[in-house]
């Protein structure tokens, strides 16, 4: 028998394909050629067994083979039955051959007296050694197809390298009898290239420790081409990065334990495997451009798994799917690209995100994920284009920013744990975002800064405070119950909306503090910040303890003589006034009379150092009462009528009336009293108790009378 290891594609084929299919693959397996007559049989067995196979011959003058020094022989026929066993041909597999490149200049791959020993390396499990001590680049040149099961590149002076390259449709095969075949670069450092198309007749395993730059397309044999056929792979070992280049079709999949792999759209048509987990090295999938693979993240490893974009201005997307079965972090590299991820994440694993700050890096994760192992920022910007986008863990912040991408606003549901400063909102990417799960600050006290509108509707916790940063605005709706001082700074605004437990507040100068809830801490308004209740619209502002206006600061209040509804400020222990009250009137007219309770507290004191209040009609004032926070007008235009009195002097009518009634409008009528659309309103006359009007001969009478507005 001849005993040889086959997979289950292969014995298909010995069993039933094509007869010049089936001589290809004893070619391949035995190094025999048979000639165009011979008919190959087998016992039938499947899977990896061994194989009792059969010549058998259409005419008993031909059975003929070639062995695997080209020797022509006669197959003894077993009794003339025409049947024979392949063990009376050979008796074992051809010896791999093993040759090194012995020029120090660049030359044909086929020409024997280039090795060393004598001879040229082409063969199922060959091994070629191009790892010469050369002086400058050196060029390889296949011209044609060239087997190995092995081959080593890198020169042993470090700092040139090999090429590799393929003329005339040559190409290079790996195949080491299904013994899984090794292309190792890990000899100098320069970066060693092989331009030549690459055929996988057999899963192979590329260790490089120095840059490996694969540029010919990587395929594979089909599964009815005689050659074994079926998925192979590629398996990346060593901490060099491996650079493809390819449209490379082969589907067996890239399994990298160790190093960087560069490649976007090139990595064949199967699953990506990142990691090893039984491995403490790091793994990495780099590159400008995308990948559709569907990706795996390996469990157990205490390396680091990484997928990153790489070069200045380069960015990459990751739209397969990504299974984490371990940790992975997501890195925008310190260039000036992004890493998207537009593929769906799932599994109990991690991701981790990080990326340098400018403008145009960041990590963005667009997908509807479910990470169930949490996400954590650790640095830089990190962009969310889906409100699952973060899974459905805890979102841990390190560092960095958050944002919703310009695909509109987000609510994010995690639970988020803060560790240290951190922001909301980047220039370009400013959509609303709501932060909907509870967020605890730890026992520091932490700066948000904001670019935009933020709201966080979780209750936020912990033993820390915020320092609110930024331009932007934040708006806090949650029963909030952190016992850290909370400051605003930096110009930006933040909204009460809920309540704060104990937290005191001092908002700093450029500043606003508004909302419609509940401070239960001391409120401070340092100079040039605005407290502004109810802003952006009408409503009422809790603070249940000590608010102190101080000088230079601004209170905005709002009224709507309209509808009477007004802001206002209630609750407060102590109001120390200071600074200016401005207040402002969205509509309606005043007539006198009218009473606003702004500011409610237990006691005042001081005042304020300056008021802007609303233009009254005339006859009107204001009165602002600081010890009841009462603001009110008084006077009005009188209701009971009163006398005009008139008198003549020269050409001129002299009209007056009492000052108590400034406010009545001067009304004139040169038709009749009893026409009621003949009465008009005189300009001015609303402003003043004294007329003087000439008097126009052409009228043969004229009328005049007072009028309440």
């Amino acid at each position: 028998l001849w005993d040889y290891l086959l997979t289950p594609a292969e014995a298909v084929v010995l069993r039933s394909g094509a007869a010049e299919a089936r001589k290809d693959l004893l070619r391949r397996n035995f190094g025999l050629n048979f000639d165009t007559q011979t008919v190959i049989t087998d016992n039938a067995r499947d899977g990896f067994h061994a194989y009792d196979v059969k010549l058998e011959s259409r005419s008993t003058q031909s059975y003929n083979y070639q062995d695997a020094n080209g020797a022509w022989h006669i197959c003894p026929d077993y009794g003339g039955s025409g049947s024979f066993d392949i063990s009376d041909i050979v008796t074992s597999a051809p010896p791999p051959q093993t040759n090194a490149w012995s020029l120090n200049a660049s030359g044909g791959w086929d020409a024997s007296d280039h090795w060393t020993p004598g001879g040229v390396p082409n063969g199922i499990g060959s091994m070629a050694l191009l790892t010469n001590n050369i002086t400058s680049t050196r060029t390889n040149t296949l011209s044609t197809v060239v087997t190995l099961g092995r081959l080593r590149i890198g020169s042993l002076n470090g700092a040139v390298n090999f090429v590799l390259e393929e003329s005339g449709g040559s190409r290079l095969v790996f195949d080491n009898g299904n013994l899984g075949a090794e292309l190792i670069a890990t000899t100098g450092n320069a970066s060693d290239s092989i331009s030549a198309p690459i055929v996988l007749a057999d899963h192979l395993a590329i260790t490089n420790s120095k840059p490996l730059l694969l540029r010919g397309v990587i395929s594979e044999f089909g599964p009815v081409s005689g050659w074994g056929g079926g998925p192979r792979s590629i398996t990346k070992t060593g901490n060099g990065t491996l650079t493809l280049y390819g449209a490379n079709t082969f589907s067996g999949g890239l399994w990298i334990k160790d190093g960087m792999v560069n490649g976007p759209g090139k990595a064949g048509s199967g699953v990506v495997t990142l990691g090893d987990s039984a491995g403490t090295n790091s793994a990495s999938l780099i590159g400008s451009g995308t990948y559709p693979n569907p990706i795996v993240v390996a469990a157990g490893s205490s390396g680091i798994k990484t997928l990153r974009n790489s070069g200045t201005a380069a960015s990459v997307t990751f739209s397969g799917s990504i299974t984490l079965a371990g940790n992975v972090l997501i890195n925008a590299g310190n260039n000036t690209g992004a890493t998207t991820v537009s593929g769906k994440i799932s599994g109990p694993g991690a991701v981790t995100t990080s990326s340098a700050t400018a403008p145009a890096n960041y990590v963005r994760l667009a997908g509807a994920n479910e990470i169930a192992g949490g996400v954590i920022l650790a640095s830089g910007p990190l962009l969310v284009g889906h409100d699952s986008a973060l899974g459905t863990g805890v979102l841990t912040i390190m560092g960095g920013s958050l944002s919703a991408d310009d695909s509109g606003p987000r609510t994010l549901p995690n639970p988020i744990l803060v560790s240290n400063d951190f922001a909301l909102g980047r220039a370009g990417f400013t959509g609303g975002l709501t932060l909907a799960g509870p967020m605890n600050l730890g026992p520091a006290v932490r700066t948000l800064s904001t670019i935009g509108t933020y709201t966080i509707t979780g209750v936020v916790s912990g033993a820390g405070g915020i320092t609110k940063a930024g331009t932007g605005t934040l708006i806090l709706t949650a029963t909030n119950t952190y016992t850290g001082d909370t400051t605003v700074s930096e110009g930006g605004a933040l909204l009460v909306n809920g309540s704060l437990k104990t937290s005191s507040v001092t908002a700093g100068p450029g500043t606003l503090l508004g909302g419609v809830g509940a401070v239960n801490g001391s409120v401070r308004m340092a100079s040039n910040s605005v407290l502004a209740p109810g802003h952006p619209g009408i409503g009422t502002l809790e603070v249940n303890n000590t608010l102190r206006l101080e000088q230079g600061s601004s209170t905005l209040l709002k009224i709507n003589r309209s509808t009477g509804a007004h802001d206002s400020i209630i609750g407060a222990a102590l109001v120390i006034y200071g600074g200016t009250l401005t207040v402002t009137n969205l509509a309606g007219s005043f007539t006198g009379g009218e009473v606003w309770k702004l500011l409610e507290a237990a006691s005042f004191s001081g005042h304020f150092t300056a008021t802007n209040l609303p233009a009254l009609p005339p006859g009107l004032k204001w009165i602002w009462n600081p010890a009841a926070g009462l603001l009110s007008i008084a006077g009005g235009v009188p209701a009971d009528s009163t006398d005009l009195t008139c008198s003549a002097s020269g050409s001129a009518l002299h009209l007056s009336w009492p000052a108590s009634h400034l406010g009545w409008l001067v009304q004139s009528n040169s038709l009749s009293v009893a026409n009621p659309n003949g009465w008009f309103d005189m300009p001015g006359s609303q402003a003043t108790t004294n007329l003087i009007i000439p008097v126009w001969s052409a009228h043969g009478f004229m009328l005049y009378r007072l009028r309440r507005p």
